[in-house]
């Protein structure tokens, strides 16, 4: 790259990150923290602290690390305002998708480490199990909230508990839950309203779609193959050949359908809740023998197509292949810090420097329909026009 090139990237990095660095307070942690996702942006195999320090010019060891892991930064306010920048810069978004991911550990000191099940993994685990929310279009991806999950272990051992720093106002929350209060923060946010996508863990949780029923949500959800007995009930005809996206490996394509039914959860137990109308999305490829893949729809009072639908479920795929980008290039799971305010930082800094990655790329676009520039300085703003 040119040297002019370089310095319209640093020009431009610049301005992506002093709205959002100004809840940080003190210059020297924005300066900290324009460090460090220089760092994360930079070429290199590892992004631990030490290692990426040493490829930032000006850039010193322990001051990095107390930014990280103690500086008292608001991290909640940065996020929304990422949350928000995300949503205002990068507007063509299908839906909101809520996933999980892991970061391996070897040993047990790490903030919520625990051998734990992994469904990228298939199986038992030494790792931190994290939950995230997403901005995902068919095109690209874009985490804007992460809560760490902390099994039951850690909040019942005090010395554990204060190893990692946690305060004593934090509670057990499952999964499901940690999900739901990061919807609950992007509504609070006044974010776009979207659909809400996730896999079987949350799709099989009537009280998540409940909760997503509660809060006006559709969902597009991964549910259990128990769905297999109403696909073996439809005729032939009942398939429709729909055609999603032309990609890499050309056009996505597949056969689909969609029924009404309704959940029984709790009839067996009597407690006979509210009984809605849920729409299962079946796929069966040309090349199976078998359907294949089973998703659920809730659409409350709102006429979806079978085409849109098939658009919502099938943009979830983005954020798996964010996941890997998010590791391999940027060092989501490379953090050595040990503590739950390191760890919360660290994603938050990583979130940004993926953001920038994904706003750079929409400006080359030549769809892109909006851009940026530099606000007026004070003295300027005054100045009448001539």
């Amino acid at each position: 790259m040119i040297p002019r090139s370089l310095k319209e990237l640093e020009a431009r990095l610049t301005l992506f990150l002093e709205e959002l660095l100004q809840p940080m307070g003190r210059t020297e942690r924005r300066h900290g923290a324009r460090l460090y996702v220089e760092g994360l942006l930079l070429d290199g195999e590892r992004k631990p602290i030490e290692p990426m320090a040493s490829r930032i010019p000006g850039a010193d060891v322990q001051a990095l690390r107390q930014f990280v892991g103690q500086s008292p930064w608001a991290v909640e306010e940065v996020q929304r305002r990422l949350a928000q920048k995300v949503g205002n810069l990068l507007s063509d978004a299908a839906v909101r998708s809520v996933d999980e991911t892991l970061f391996p550990k070897a040993g047990q000191h790490s903030v919520g480490v625990a051998r734990q099940y992994s469904g990228a993994l298939g199986g038992i685990a030494n790792c931190q199990v994290a939950v995230s929310l997403h901005w995902s279009s068919a095109e690209t991806s874009c985490p804007l909230l992460w809560w760490l999950y902390l099994p039951k272990e850690w909040l019942e051992d005090g010395e554990r508990a204060e190893e990692g720093k946690l305060t004593p106002r934090t509670v057990y929350r499952t999964k499901t839950v940690l999900a739901l209060e990061e919807i609950d923060q992007a509504l609070a946010w006044s974010l776009q309203s979207l659909p809400v996508v996730a896999d079987m863990a949350y799709g099989n949780d009537f009280s998540f779609r409940q909760a997503l029923r509660e809060r006006h949500l559709l969902g597009a959800l991964g549910p259990p193959k128990s769905l297999e007995k109403v696909a073996q009930t439809l005729s032939c005809s009942a398939w429709r050949g729909v055609t999603w996206r032309q990609g890499s490996r050309g056009t996505q394509r597949s056969r689909f359908v969609m029924r009404p039914v309704w959940a029984a959860h709790g009839w067996s137990e009597q407690a006979h809740p509210p009984r809605l109308m849920e729409w299962p999305l079946v796929e069966w490829s040309d090349s199976e023998k078998q359907p294949t893949k089973y998703r659920l729809a809730q659409l409350g009072s709102e006429t979806l197509g079978i085409g849109r639908f098939v658009r919502i479920a099938k943009a979830r795929w983005r954020v798996e292949q964010g996941y890997r980008e998010l590791k391999e290039e940027l060092g989501l799971d490379h953090y050595e810090g040990r503590q739950w305010l390191g760890w919360h930082h660290h994603v938050c800094l990583v979130t940004m420097a993926d953001a920038f990655l994904r706003f750079e790329q929409t400006r080359l676009k030549k769809t892109l329909w909006c851009d940026l520039e530099p606000a007026a300085s004070p003295s300027a703003a005054s100045r009448p026009a001539h």
